[in-house]
């Protein structure tokens, strides 16, 4: 079962602080060390193409997928001829790979929803062990890997790191799991990366100014048209919710219902029965995210929300680009 996101891990309160982090900080330690122990043991394997990974130092949705698609298009902008793939672990889905990712025959419960997400803008690989993933890709002829997720994983060498970082969560009450959301030690995690994004408006996220970092912004895709005189009823299973919905109402949707659930949930028929009645009482059209649509019945009748990710300034990122793939 899946849990929400603890909310003590993004509040400053000092006494929440003090009750539910600090109660959980010697698992903390113990994680931590368990973390460096791993990353000194084993050895990384450094594949003959290059590998871009899109990672964050912190639990929950930061906008990588996005990120991974929008990176993908601006590769074949700038290089054509360069056949890139998309490495996923296949995260909430029962395949471990390594194996090429077939829209016809595979769905949400065998490689998840971002697999699923990736593989409608170009090939994906999924592999529970990212080593294995790359020499998939080096067999079957791939020129450069993007890595959705895994900046943590041990297994693979990446040629640059592209850190994503929420602009309104930042990296929460600085500790690490399960007293906080981050996945490493802050500082290192920011050492290794070779772009910080952040994704938004907030200021959440301070950093020194040597820092290289990029802004970036995940908006509605300009060809959707909603129909702003209905009333919808959203839900969502995500890491951080409440950005879907500011979303919406960004766009001047008439919000009747929000129903959160945890991120990557698996709805069952009770919850899509549950949803359907509400939108029928309310004579409202339902609503969600495009990862949320790859984990429903292909037949409900939902609207989706299209995204799309829009770099601020993308010449740091073609740098970075031209760096991993001329050199």
């Amino acid at each position: 079962m899946r849990v929400k996101t603890p909310e003590f891990w993004y509040t400053n309160n000092d006494d929440t602080l003090n009750i539910a982090a600090q109660a959980l900080r010697p698992l903390s330690f113990i994680y931590g060390l368990s973390h460096k122990i791993c990353c000194k043991a084993k050895k990384p394997y450094k594949a003959s193409i290059p590998v871009i990974c899109i990672g964050n130092i912190t639990a929950g949705g930061t906008g990588k997928t996005p990120t991974a698609l929008a990176l993908y298009d601006l590769i074949k902008d700038l290089y054509g001829d360069i056949r890139p793939c998309f490495l996923t672990r296949g995260y909430g889905g029962t395949e471990r790979g390594p194996i090429l990712v077939d829209l016809e025959r595979h769905k949400s419960p065998q490689i998840g929803d971002e697999a699923l997400l990736l593989a409608e803008k170009g090939p994906v690989i999924v592999s529970a062990n990212r080593a294995e993933g790359a020499k998939l890709a080096e067999n079957d002829g791939y020129d450069l890997i993007i890595m959705d997720d895994g900046m943590q994983n041990t297994r693979l060498h990446k040629d640059a790191h592209i850190l994503v970082v929420d602009s309104r969560k930042g990296f929460g009450n600085g500790l690490m799991l399960p007293a906080g959301p981050l996945r490493e030690p802050l500082q290192a995690g920011l050492k290794r990366a070779d772009i910080v994004q952040i994704v938004g408006s907030g200021k959440a996220v301070m950093l020194a100014e040597s820092t290289l970092h990029i802004r970036a912004h995940v908006k509605p895709r300009g060809d959707w048209e909603p129909d702003s005189s209905k009333p919808y009823i959203a839900f969502a299973g995500l890491g951080h919710p409440e950005k879907f919905i500011a979303t919406l109402e960004e766009c001047g949707l008439s919000i009747v219902g929000w129903h959160p659930y945890p991120d990557h949930y698996r709805y069952e028929d009770k919850d899509i029965k549950y949803l359907q009645n509400l939108a029928a009482q309310h004579e409202a059209v339902l609503i969600t995210t495009e990862k949320d649509a790859k984990r429903l019945p292909e037949d409900m009748d939902v609207e989706v929300l299209p995204i799309r990710l829009d770099w601020e300034n993308k010449e740091p990122m073609i740098a970075l680009l031209r760096d991993v793939i001329e050199s």
